[in-house]
């Protein structure tokens, strides 16, 4: 009986999401069910579903207002304009599009994590000419790879457990090294769609198969003595080769024009890497059962780069106080649904551990676990958080096949991203037009059930460990 209720709080997200495109709605039908079906109104446990639902709810918040606030304080000091007019009819397009997506978004996804690269990345294309789905949906499932690692390792230091390089990192490899290979031409392939580009992949193929590798070697070289630096060392070395080998010569931005556009959000880094070095073991509980509240804020940490880059450029703070308004007044909509899609996840995390974890006896479980980490993550917007809840149902199986469940798992967690509710609302949610929520997940969806394959593939590459 629980099954079916939790699938059918499913049902009512997906139809108030993709059928009437209100994330809300979908999901405030869905917590109702699950509230009648628990009956928990006036229990103790709804107090703490409502408190933590809360806290989430806040932090997100939190961030998607520092980034937009970031992204309009750079577009009124005209900051793009520089770039926008060198690759204005150059014909370097699809090159900056790889560049930015697959490497500066894995540098970012490397020290920062918690969707920032895709809400960075997608004002950056905007900016730079790119229709709106096109700047969405393309750093999104660009980031689906570098968060195999994440940032400093946390979705396997923290959502694995795991202390250092051991015997899951090769097999995570392994599975993940044709997706990585194969996603400059899934990136191209969408960009054509989008942008309506006359693109021939098979001339192209050189080009993007070099991409492919650009990335991966550092990416599993870095991997073979650390697990928290590959998506670092891979966006960084990938940002350096792939601009000096594939963006040909005499369209490639100088050295300054790059330093100039890269500072301020060189600064942002800065800060970012200074305050998790301060205050990433510095939390506050509220109380007993509630999540435990982090002093290291990345929605802080972009409002203190806003502030700075305020003070270095000597505008008032009236203008300051006027975006920031404007940034409240366009999130509006957006706080109401990640309100709501947050407390869905609250919900229903229990419900769902409960009746998937059974699933693990199954006889089919090689081929579940991905499909258990992607839902996960799709319905908590986090590879880290689906790894954590969903590890435990791995315990009962023997070593070497949970190591090959726990890589499997991990990689569904992290690709579950790309179609995750929350995660296509953050990036859509700054973008000064939204998208239909439906047409970026028709889009995603396409290498969402691709990337299985492959991992499928790799599954009988691997011999079934």
């Amino acid at each position: 009986m629980e099954t079916a209720i939790v699938i059918a709080a499913f049902v009512l997200l997906l139809i108030g999401a993709l059928y009437f495109n209100k994330i809300w709605l979908g999901a405030l039908l869905g917590v109702l069910l699950m509230l009648i079906y628990q009956s928990t109104f006036a229990s103790e446990g709804i107090i703490l579903t409502f408190g933590n639902a809360a806290i989430i709810s806040t932090e997100l918040l939190l961030l998607i207002f520092g980034a937009f606030l970031f992204y309009n304080t750079l577009q009124s000091r005209k900051h793009f304009e520089p770039l926008i007019k060198h690759f204005t009819g150059n014909g370097a397009k699809l090159e900056v599009l790889l560049f930015f997506s697959i490497f500066f978004g894995s540098f970012l996804e490397g020290v920062a994590g918690f969707g920032i690269p895709a809400m960075l990345i997608a004002p950056i294309l905007l900016s730079l000419g790119y229709k709106p789905l096109t700047s969405i949906t393309i750093p999104l499932i660009a980031n689906s790879t570098s968060v195999l690692f994440g940032a400093l390792g946390t979705p396997l230091v923290v959502g694995l457990q795991q202390t250092g390089v051991g015997e899951l990192i090769p097999i995570i490899i392994r599975l993940n090294a044709l997706p990585i290979l194969v996603l400059p031409f899934v990136l191209t392939y969408i960009y054509k769609k989008t942008e309506k580009e006359n693109i021939n992949i098979l001339k192209w193929t050189p080009k993007l198969l070099a991409t492919g590798l650009i990335f991966l070697v550092p990416f599993v070289a870095t991997s073979l003595f650390s697990i928290e630096l590959p998506s670092v060392v891979a966006g960084l070395v990938g940002m350096l080769v792939f601009s000096s080998a594939i963006i040909p010569k005499t369209q490639r931005p100088s050295f300054g024009l790059w330093a100039k556009f890269l500072q301020p959000y060189a600064l942002f880094l800065v800060l970012l890497l200074v305050s998790r070095f301060l205050l990433i073991e510095n939390k506050i509980n509220v109380a007993a059962g509630l999540k435990t509240i982090s002093l290291y804020q990345p929605g802080f940490v972009f409002l203190i780069a806003v502030l700075l880059m305020n003070l270095l450029q000597k505008r008032g703070a009236y203008k300051l106080f006027i975006e920031a308004k404007q940034t409240a007044f366009k999130l509006q909509k957006t706080a109401l649904t990640i309100v709501f899609l947050v407390l869905f996840a609250q919900v229903i995390q229990t419900a769902l551990s409960q009746s998937l974890v059974g699933l693990m006896a199954s006889e089919n479980k090689t081929f579940i676990a991905p499909l258990l980490g992607a839902l996960g993550s799709f319905t908590l917007g986090s590879a880290t958080m689906s790894n954590l809840i969903f590890s435990g149902a791995l315990e009962s199986v023997t070593i070497s096949k949970s190591l090959l469940l726990m890589a499997l798992l991990h990689s569904g967690s992290c690709v579950g991203n790309v179609i995750s509710l929350q995660n296509i609302l953050m990036v859509n949610s700054i973008m000064p037009h939204a998208e239909k929520t439906k047409s970026i997940f028709s889009l995603n969806i396409r290498w969402f059930i691709l990337y299985l394959a492959l991992i499928g593939l790799g599954i009988l590459i691997l011999g079934n460990i």
